[in-house]
């Protein structure tokens, strides 16, 4: 919850000019941005990467029964 408050303050300095951050709130809400980039890159990411998926080719044709 604190991340998604922090994450609405910035937002909202950029619009109102009456919010005032310091260097040191700064670089902390950046940080909170980088960290939610990471944890969201990660969970969106491919289960396989494409160099690991197997190609067509590689797939046998034959049916057992």
């Amino acid at each position: 919850m604190l991340k998604l408050m922090h994450a609405a303050l910035i937002r909202a300095s950029e619009r109102w000019r009456g919010v005032r951050l310091t260097p040191f709130e700064t670089r902390q809400l950046e940080a909170i941005r980088a960290e939610l980039d990471e944890e969201h890159a990660k969970r969106t990411a491919p289960a396989v990467r494409s160099s690991e998926a197997r190609s067509p080719s590689s797939i046998s044709s034959k049916i057992r029964t």
